[in-house]
């Protein structure tokens, strides 16, 4: 009896060997064949025996979920998008809990991209992409892919309103999925405060990007720290144009350009590249051209280290802008030529590193007619800007309407002129009834983040009234600008720095400045009174905004200038010795007279001219307002001496 079950055994565990030696090469064949797999939802080519091994496995094989993923595959492959539609959604029906991971996840992220290369059906794409972010939750191999991520939700960029979705399907995800690193977290912020941003929705965008700072100045051993702080006050700057509000914009880009210029990180160059051209496109809003030369000579110097890949399209975008300061200027052969330059690269561009810039550069074409007369062209290009815009969020079409009514005005069409005037009101009153919708939606929720660096103690935000104007209606409306108390800091004429600016920013700068020599000039427009009194208070603002333009453009960006008070200007030259200080006091004086800027009432000049105190010191701590009152007690010197002068001490 023991003799049998021995036998018994034996033999049980010879067929047991048998079933393992069977099923271990289709295991092993299983393998590869979802290793091509790989290799294609990537993006890269296989070899064709290798399509040859698939199809043998799928003439061979049972209709199962790997069978039809491997089906819906090869088709998505060659580009027979109607047929992987049909192969993936049937292996979506078949997919089971036991399921290669991969299969379950990319059966959904296929089909949906399937879908839109087909017929653009976007009905399922938010079922499809919550299950495949489901999938992604339960795997530990690619819980943490947020590339993948970012895959399954820019599915909904083509359309303005479903870029929402896409936010709120990482939101969730964000919100729910446990076992997310903390590199991961502040990546799905940026980007969901990207898709928000996009879509318009700036309140929740400002949220999940100040959420993403404070997450990074909590946590400084974040893996690529630098390049996530880099990318996150970049997309506050765009969320600041969106807004109009262009010189916060810049102050955004300036952060996001400052960490890049520190570290001189390889990394960084395409994210430091496309905030410049923003920021230069942020000045020539302004109209501050000199400052877009500035912008435009730095980016020169970054193309060549950019990948090849990036390179062309931020060289489209670099010759758009270089296209609208011609424009501006008048310099419509040259403004043609970057143009055609520009258009030569998007024919050829392969890669979408930047998004959109078909449209962009359509627009600086439509403004290049006009300006040239060719008002048919312009017309049928503008129309075709305001279509694509809308459906893409770019916020192009009050600016196309407005050229529109322009030239119907020129042509003497007045009901044109009158009906694209009213859609030129609708898209403002749209855009300020959306901005106050978000706000009453997202001011309960707001992230309120105003960071002390030593403690990481968090203060309240405070709210800023920005203005959106048009020529037919005026709206207040409110914009959240969360980290800096931006209103209380900056005047509001001038759009300097105030007095009260200083304190946090010499703390701020306390270590950076110390042992260096520092350098203040006083400023004061001479008889700016009797050029009040006789050219009337409009066109007394009108000196003050010039003189601070002048100031902004004459120093380096690195350096500060506030308006102390009246027509006082002071600047604060950062590691700038008594003679550079002079250096700056000249070119100042030098664009000053280079404005012509009429003073009949002045005693010393048919021009406006300044007086300037200038004091210079290695500093050491000392208190900033003593240093102030001895840059204006030298002020005072140069006013006695005869004005439109400098003093140095």
């Amino acid at each position: 009896m023991i003799k049998k079950i021995r036998f018994l055994i034996v033999g049980i565990v010879m067929l047991l060997a048998i079933v393992l030696l069977i099923n271990k090469p289709r295991e092993s064949e299983a393998e590869s064949l979802l290793s091509y797999a790989k290799t294609i939802v990537e993006g890269e080519e296989i070899e064709t025996k290798q399509y040859s091994e698939i199809k043998t496995y799928l003439q061979s094989s049972e209709k199962n979920s790997q069978h039809d993923f491997l089906a819906g595959v090869t088709a998505y492959a060659k580009e027979d998008y109607r047929t992987a539609v049909k192969e993936f959604t049937s292996a979506a029906e078949k997919i089971q809990e036991q399921d290669d991971d991969f299969i379950k996840i990319y059966t959904y992220v296929l089909l949906n991209e399937s879908l839109q290369y087909d017929e653009g059906e976007t009905e399922d794409f938010a079922e499809n992409g919550r299950k495949a972010l489901h999938y992604m939750a339960q795997s530990k191999a690619y819980r943490n892919n947020v590339d993948l991520c970012w895959r399954i939700a820019s599915i909904f960029l083509e359309n303005q309103e479903d870029n929402k979705q896409g936010a709120r399907l990482l939101e969730e995800y964000v919100i729910n999925v446990k076992g997310l690193k903390a590199e991961s977290k502040v990546r799905l912020y940026g980007n969901i405060g990207q898709l928000y941003s996009i879509a318009g929705d700036y309140s929740a965008a400002l949220q999940y990007c100040w959420r993403g700072l404070e997450f990074l100045e909590s946590s400084p051993l974040i893996p690529n720290h630098s390049k996530y702080m880099s990318k996150f006050f970049a997309v506050l700057g765009d969320n600041a144009y969106g807004l109009e509000q262009y010189q916060a914009a810049i102050e955004y880009y300036e952060q996001s350009l400052e960490i890049f210029r520190k570290r001189e990180d390889d990394h960084l160059v395409a994210d430091a590249s496309l905030a410049l051209v923003n920021e230069g496109t942020a000045y020539l809003e302004l109209g501050q051209h000199k400052k877009v030369l500035s912008v435009l000579e730095e980016l020169d110097e970054l193309i060549p280290k950019l990948p090849e890949a990036q390179k062309d399209d931020i060289q489209i975008l670099r010759g758009n802008l270089r296209a609208q300061l011609y424009i501006d200027e008048s310099n419509l052969e040259q403004a043609e030529y970057e143009l055609e330059t520009a258009k030569e690269l998007l024919n050829t561009d392969d890669v979408e590193y930047s998004l959109n810039k078909d449209v962009y550069l359509d627009y600086s074409y439509a403004r290049w007619y006009k300006e040239q007369g060719r008002f048919d062209e312009a017309l049928e290009l503008y129309q075709q800007i305001v279509r694509c815009s809308a459906d893409a969020g770019l916020g192009l079409e009050k600016n196309a309407y407005s050229d529109m009514a322009d030239i119907y005005m020129q042509e003497n069409n007045t009901d044109a002129y009158i009906a694209t005037r009213e859609q030129y009101v609708k898209v403002i009153e749209l855009k300020n009834q959306q901005l106050s919708t978000d706000y009453i939606e997202y001011s309960e929720k707001i992230h309120q983040y105003y960071s002390l660096t030593e403690q990481h103690q968090i203060r309240k935000i405070i709210i800023t009234v920005i203005s959106v104007i048009g020529i037919i209606i005026l709206a207040d409306i409110v914009f959240l600008l969360i980290k800096w108390r931006k209103k209380s800091y900056t005047d509001h004429m001038s759009r300097l720095y105030n007095r009260e600016y200083l304190t946090g920013y010499m703390k701020k700068n306390k270590k950076k400045l110390s042992g260096k020599p520092l350098s203040l000039l006083m400023i004061d427009i001479d008889y700016f009174k009797q050029y009040n009194d006789y050219y009337g208070h409009v066109q007394g603002d009108k000196g003050i905004k010039a003189l601070a333009e002048i100031l902004s453009e004459s120093v380096r960006k690195k350096d500060l200038v506030i308006r102390y008070g009246g027509e006082e200007m002071l600047v604060i030259l950062q590691e700038t010795t008594a003679d550079c200080a002079k250096d700056i006091a000249e070119r100042v004086r030098k664009n000053l007279a280079d404005k012509h800027i009429s003073h009949e009432k002045s005693e010393v000049s048919d021009r406006l001219t300044v007086s300037m105190g200038i004091y210079t010191v290695y500093y050491n701590g000392e208190d900033i307002f003593e240093l102030i009152e001895k840059a204006d007690e030298l002020l005072y010197q140069a006013k006695r001496k005869g004005r439109d002068c400098y003093v140095c001490g």
